[in-house]
Order: C-alpha cells, then structure tokens, then sequence
C-alpha cells in the first residue's frame, strides 16, 4: 500500500464518519448536519414520524376498513381476510387480490397494476376530495383479479413475508 493509497482511504473514512455515521452523543445526526445546523430540523422530523407511528397504532385497519364500507365485502376467518382491493377500487365482489391481516393492521393487494402495500395509514381515506396516502392507479388496464382471471402469488414475486419500513 502506498502513501497515496493509505491517504485515500483515510479520507474516505473521514467522509463517512462525518457525513454519514450517525452519533449517539449528538442525538443521532451526523456531524456535518450538527455543524450545519439541521439537529433541530432532523429532530422535528424524527419526532413527525414518530407520532405518525403512534397514531397508526391507535387505529385498527379494521376499524378503518369498517368505516369506509370495505370490511363487509372481505371473506375470511379469523385475522387473515381477502377480497376486492379497495385502492384499486375492484367492483367485483368475487375478487380476491386485496389481503389484509387484522391483527398485524397491514394489507397489501396482489394485482400487479395496484401493488398497494402498508399499514393503516398507507389506506385511501375514501373522501374522494382527499389525495389517498397511496395513489389510485389510474390506468386503463383492469385488475386481472377483478376480471376472473386467474394470478398465481408465485408469478407475482410475492413472498411470504413483507416489509414495510
């Protein structure tokens, strides 16, 4: 190793421990961001998303589900249900690409046009004057679930589990 090659990756790891290494000690922003005075900005938003989380575990998908009259066309038992995708706004009631699970208040439809995912606050709020959190696909091609046809979850790429943060 030379001397310009020990200077380069110590300058390398000046830059990521200044710019990209989050430190306990100044509440966990970098410090370029404490020297540039963001702390306050990145807190606000940290603290933004926080309450967020707590105000998505205050309200149940079900009771949101309930609310906008989505709850009733979804078949099931127990906490797992399925039916018609209510981002997606299927009309059939014989669909099945929209699953929900009630007790970890998560959803994700399994059309490939939607492929809606999330939580509780991820769900349109069914006031058609409100921007949903989750955009309405606005494409002219229908939910090939919504039509009869058949989709396997194997050919959609899904997996078992699902990650939303």
């Amino acid at each position: 190793m030379s001397l310009a090659d020990a200077r380069r990756i110590v300058a390398l790891y000046v830059a990521y421990y200044n710019q990209v290494r989050l430190h306990s000690a100044l509440g966990y922003v970098t410090p370029a961001d404490k020297l540039a005075g963001w702390e306050q900005e990145i807190f606000a938003a940290r603290d933004g998303k926080l309450h967020e989380a707590r105000q998505g575990r205050q309200v149940t998908i079900e009771q949101v589900l309930r609310y906008l009259g989505h709850l009733e066309h979804l078949r099931g038992s127990g906490a797992q249900r399925r039916g018609p995708c209510p981002v997606q706004g299927s009309s059939r009631a014989t669909s099945r690409s929209f699953s929900v699970n009630l007790a970890k208040n998560v959803f994700r439809c399994f059309c490939p046009e939607c492929g809606a995912k999330g939580n509780v606050l991820d769900l349109p709020s069914g006031n058609s004057e409100e921007e949903p959190v989750v955009p309405r696909v606005t494409s002219a091609a229908p939910c090939p679930t919504a039509t009869g046809e058949a989709v396997s979850f194997a050919a959609l790429g899904g997996t078992a589990t699902s990650s939303l943060y």
